[in-house]
């Protein structure tokens, strides 16, 4: 099973409304610019929560996230699927 995801906010929105044992917030960091990200996850899970606010944290301040959103833009792009 999955604990968590990381999806567009849409998705997310969408996965909670069909599914109401789910719920979901928004990642927002001031240093990354804005993505629409959410994560979705079970309700009522602190622990888990605290771990992914955690390493979202880290990677943002490491720079990897970032990374990540340039590189997979750069292949979208490549295959036709962005910009």
């Amino acid at each position: 099973s999955v604990d968590a995801v990381i999806v567009d906010n849409i998705t997310g929105l969408r996965y909670v409304k069909t599914n109401p044992d789910l719920s979901s917030y928004e990642i927002s960091d001031k240093e990354v610019k804005p993505q629409d990200k959410s994560v979705a996850m079970q309700k009522d899970s602190p622990d888990l929560m605290a771990v992914v606010n955690a390493v979202v944290a880290e990677q943002t301040k490491d720079g990897n996230v970032e990374k990540w959103i340039n590189e997979y833009t750069d292949k979208a792009v490549s295959m036709g699927l962005g910009k």
